[in-house]
């Protein structure tokens, strides 16, 4: 579970200056500091990055982290690369994590932050609040510390570099093992309709990734509840399936009703 927020005060990562992108991870790194009980963790510049004065990233760490799949990644696709987001790097990078490893923070990748939870299991509702407290806690120490706190906007929400993260920028992202629906035809349409969409990070497996669609036009905890809805309908047809139920008019009546 992720959540982007950008600085006010600073434009957006695409634009910073060499200097702002310094700045910005001075500001974040500083307020990071300051965070205690289970969010308290420490800040980690990029290795190959001179602009923190503080602990760099070690090579070993480095692995570690990319191994659990949280290490901040350099930008890769052309699309990315030509939009400047990956300008400079790794100077003005960095990763924050508590000391559970359950809580991470990265500084100046495609926006100025992006905080993330995560956890075994569906406890979906237990993560939501461990990040949404977090992202509480450190608008209010970057307020307290002379920051004028998160970028936002009456109309569109918290800003973001990509239109997509408008409005809440929460992207929630489940591992379910649903082999039979994802043999059937229907299923991305199913998944449409949920306001979900999936991916598979390996070939022929039977898991996958689901997603929020939505970010925009709700609050967080209302994208939360629906998402976990949306999910319990996505287990019951999978438990249909395996037994041998027909499904045919519930999957019909949910796409007529799309």
């Amino acid at each position: 579970m992720r959540v982007v927020r950008s600085l006010e005060g600073y434009n957006l990562t695409p634009s910073l200056s060499f200097e702002d992108r310094r700045a910005v991870e001075q500001v974040i790194s500083a307020a990071l500091a300051d965070l205690g009980g289970v969010y308290k963790g420490n800040y980690y510049g990029l290795p190959g990055s001179e602009s923190y004065s503080g602990t760099e990233l070690g090579r070993d760490e480095e692995a570690r982290l990319k191994e659990e799949g949280i290490l901040l990644p350099e930008p890769a696709s052309t699309i990315v690369l030509s939009s400047g987001i990956g300008r400079h790097w790794p100077d003005g990078r960095g990763i924050y994590y508590n000391d559970t490893r359950d809580v991470y923070v990265w500084v100046n990748n495609s926006d100025h932050m992006e905080i993330s939870a995560k956890a075994q299991g569906d406890a979906v509702k237990e993560t939501f609040g461990k990040l949404m407290g977090m992202v509480g806690d450190v608008e209010k120490t970057l307020q307290r510390q002379g920051s004028r706190g998160f970028a936002h906007d009456e109309h569109f929400g918290y800003l973001s570099t990509c239109p997509s993260n408008l409005g809440t920028g929460l992207r929630i992202l489940l591992e379910m093992r649903l082999p039979n629906l994802m043999n059937r035809s229907e299923f991305r349409d199913i998944l449409r309709v949920l306001g979900l969409r999936m991916f598979v990070t390996e070939p022929d497996s039977t898991v996958c990734c689901i997603e929020n669609t939505q970010r925009a036009g709700r609050t967080e905890v209302e994208l939360t509840n629906a998402f976990i809805e949306s999910c319990r309908k996505l287990v019951t047809l999978e438990s249909c399936l395996e037994r041998g139920s027909n499904v045919e008019d519930e999957m019909k009546t949910m796409l007529a009703n799309a």
